[in-house]
């Protein structure tokens, strides 16, 4: 198995780094909206994270699982703006 490479220690960093401040602004967030644009970019965040991984370690089955994560994030993402909008009309 080969070192991480230096490009891939500093996507990691910048992945951690905007996985903790997404992570505040989910649990800080004033509004659904920001709660929801938080959650949305903590799973791209994850998404990243798994694609990282998959490259490096030449794991092809987490790819799969970047694909339900993505299906997923983007089913929440539909579930939390109909409710947005349900409450605005209501």
């Amino acid at each position: 198995m080969s070192e991480f490479s230096a490009l891939e220690y500093f996507w990691f960093v910048v992945a951690s780094a905007a996985l903790v401040l997404s992570l505040a602004r989910v649990i800080r967030g004033p509004t659904v909206a920001d709660r929801a644009l938080a959650f949305d970019v903590l799973s791209s965040v994850c998404v990243g994270f798994f694609v990282l991984f998959a490259r490096h370690y030449k794991a092809n089955w987490l790819l799969d699982g970047v694909f339900i994560l993505s299906f997923l994030s983007f089913l929440g993402t539909l579930a939390v703006a109909y409710y947005m909008e349900e409450s605005q009309n209501a």
